[in-house]
């Protein structure tokens, strides 16, 4: 295929994609968006070639899905971006809030109350609202600090809130229709994968200093579960009756708790987390 028509493909492919937005951002800015990205390829194209393009492709995508998605909330709830950001702040708040109180449930209601259908259901809702929080509070994280970030963190953010989005799903489904410890594998998938884009984040928070403190935070809070999750392979591997899951995990995913809290409470303060010039 000629350069042409490559570039005229790749065209029509990005203006097909620009309807993820809402109409009234499409009537807008569709025709300057796809003009700037025809424009754009053109020049990578004669550059870099096809791999300079699908470069751009990816990077396209990543930024699409994100602004795409704060574009369809803003719709839906006529919300700025500071009040999403906002939003993120009391969503991760949340998330942590409602890890305590799933992990004092089953902890102490079980035993006392046993297992019972309300109990069931209770735990399987707590259970999917961390997820949906947690994965909210990673994209507002991504709307705030996206000027300052580099693409690790920016992408690692955004894969994070799409995996919690999946995760939430997965343990809302499974938690009643085929039973609870089904809905816990997709629970700790999505907890792990949001951990891991968390500490991935504070890695280039850290190298961009985007933090004027604190800086340490995400990346030590998103460390938690995977660390859980090594110490438990190592220690399998050594000793097929080890419990060091069973025992770590609960601690891990409290620190993990307290720390969402403190990082909402953070995003949600302006001055704290201001950059200093």
């Amino acid at each position: 295929m000629r350069a042409t028509g490559i570039l005229a493909v790749s065209g029509k492919f990005y203006r097909r994609l620009l309807k993820a937005y809402p109409h009234s951002h499409r009537l807008r800015f569709s025709d300057e968006m796809s003009q700037v990205f025809r424009e754009v390829s053109k020049a990578i194209y004669e550059k870099d070639g096809l791999s300079g393009l699908m470069g751009l492709w990816l990077h396209t995508l990543a930024d699409l899905l994100k602004t795409a998605f704060e574009e369809r909330v803003k719709g839906i709830t006529n919300m700025s971006k500071v009040k999403f950001i906002l939003l993120g702040a009391w969503a991760l708040m949340l998330a942590g809030i409602t890890m305590i109180v799933a992990f004092s449930v089953d902890g102490l209601f079980q035993s006392t109350l046993g297992v019972t259908p309300y109990y069931e259901t209770f735990l399987g809702i707590l259970w999917a609202a961390v997820p949906l929080l947690f994965g909210t509070g990673l994209f507002a994280l991504r709307s705030k600090y996206e000027e300052s970030l580099g693409n690790l963190g920016k992408l690692s953010l955004l894969s994070g809130g799409v995996i919690a989005a999946l995760s939430f799903i997965g343990v809302l489904a499974t938690a009643f229709v085929r039973g609870e410890s089904i809905a816990w594998y997709f629970f700790i998938f999505g907890i792990l994968s949001m951990s891991i884009a968390l500490m991935l984040f504070g890695m280039d928070a850290m190298r961009k200093k985007v933090f004027p403190r604190w800086d340490t935070l995400p990346f030590i809070l998103g460390g938690l579960v995977p660390l859980v999750m090594i110490a438990d392979s190592l220690f399998n591997s050594a000793s097929q009756n080890s419990d060091i899951f069973d025992i770590l995990l609960p601690v891990a995913l409290m620190g993990l708790s307290i720390g969402l809290i403190l990082v909402g409470i953070l995003l949600k303060s302006n001055d704290m987390f201001a950059k200093t010039t």
